[in-house]
């Protein structure tokens, strides 16, 4: 395939992906549905308003993702990095790694402005947001540190691969960062998630007690002190529950603006819900489904990495293993856009299996409580339109969910 024809179809995926996305944002912007859902008797016109302003700042930050990497396709800007970085002669594996290095530093400070007006100006506007300009600047700190020691092991590792090992690289790769996933899956509740919040054990009280009488009617082998209450307050107002982790390291995480906003009944409704998660292995199923999606991924990689037509299409004009894991990875974001529509459809599937396992194991009306709360109190939108929800939603809107539990 020649070089223009690989620059047309790269073209093409970008700004098919840009215009499904700008579509799909408009059409749940102007949606009124036609019929009333009976389930919707609170007014949601704060969630509708905040809706909109989420998605005029969404359509704004992805125009201008859009036009940035258009111009830096067209102009040649990568080929000019490489060249910068080759000129230090630190052998493949280094400098790809400060080839990456150098890109996360711009794309850090492209997308910083961006994160600051959304937590600050959009959240604050709505009554969300709660974090002070130090714990914010602490975040993007631990983060940056968390993606320079973890992101630069994982691809000097990467790189490794595909340096020494030929033809069978991208198998070896697949199968290495399945076990990262896991390895992390299995120590973020415990090392990662408390580098940014405090997790307190739930202290003694009639709730502890309901949840330990609710867990050993279910045989559920999760001890009292692996729940715990997360500092959610410091930077949100939104509430959320969710597990964590596998095996001695499972956790069962409450904000407290969980505890806060909730009744005792409704708080268990929604450890029922996560309960129902853990019985069903839908965390392990969703490793797979994501297994798969790598697997195919690294597959695909190992094709186009050959194909020198396909970096002069950049505008690259010397091949290497990571610049090929590059401009893959900016086709690539886009066509899976397009495969997590599966995804997603089985992470709805697995909500309403998980609501209806808390309406049978608990009264159903906690449960619907507890949902209509939360749609409240989180501005989510009641009534998106029927492709948004499709193509982007992991989970069913909360008025769905509450008709499905009523059945």
């Amino acid at each position: 395939m020649q070089p223009n024809t690989y620059l047309i179809i790269i073209l093409v995926i970008i700004a098919t992906e840009f215009l499904v996305n700008l579509v799909v944002s408009l059409l749940d912007f102007y949606y009124k549905p036609t019929t009333q859902n009976p389930s919707i008797k609170k007014d949601y016109t704060k969630s509708k308003r905040y809706l909109r302003t989420n998605i005029k700042f969404g359509l704004l930050k992805a125009s201008v993702d859009f036009i940035t990497i258009l111009v830096i396709i067209l102009i040649g800007a990568f080929n000019t990095l490489d060249l910068f970085v080759r000129g230090f002669g630190l052998g493949p594996i280094l400098t790809g790694i400060l080839f990456f290095g150098i890109l996360c530093a711009i794309l850090f400070i492209v997308e910083t402005p961006f994160s600051i007006y959304k937590t600050f100006r959009i959240e604050k506007k709505y009554g969300f947001n709660t974090t002070t300009k130090k714990i914010f600047l602490m975040d993007l700190l631990k983060s940056m540190a968390g993606w320079i020691i973890i992101g630069g092991i994982g691809l000097a590792i990467v790189l490794i691969f595909f340096e020494k090992i030929g033809n069978l690289a991208w198998l070896y790769c697949w199968i290495f960062l399945t076990l990262l996933q896991i390895f992390t899956m299995f120590i973020y509740p415990v090392f990662i998630l408390p580098i940014f919040n405090k997790l307190k054990i739930l202290t003694d009280g009639p709730l502890k007690e309901a949840i330990k009488e609710y867990l050993e009617t279910q045989a559920i082998n999760i001890k009292m002190d692996n729940i715990r209450i997360m500092d959610s307050s410091k930077r949100t107002n939104k509430s959320n529950a969710f597990l964590a982790g596998f095996g001695r390291n499972k956790r069962l995480v409450l904000s407290d603006t969980l505890l806060k906003n909730h009744t005792q009944d409704e708080i268990l409704a929604i450890v029922a819900h996560e309960i129902g998660h853990l019985k069903m292995n839908h965390l392990p199923k969703k490793l797979v489904l994501y297994s798969i999606e790598s697997f195919l991924m690294l597959y695909l990689l190992s094709l186009v990495i050959q194909s020198s037509n396909f970096f002069f299409a950049f505008g690259v004009q010397t091949t290497s293993v990571y610049i090929g894991l590059l401009l893959f990875a900016i086709i690539y974001i886009p066509i899976a856009f397009f495969f997590s529509t599966l995804t997603n459809y089985t992470s709805r599937r697995y909500e309403y299996n998980a609501d209806k396992f808390s309406a049978e194991t608990t009264p159903s009306k906690d449960m619907v409580s507890a949902l209509d709360k939360l749609g409240l109190h989180n501005l989510t939108n009641p009534t998106p339109h029927p492709l948004k929800v499709f193509l982007t939603y992991s989970h069913p809107p909360i008025q769905d969910r509450i008709a499905r539990i009523k059945g």
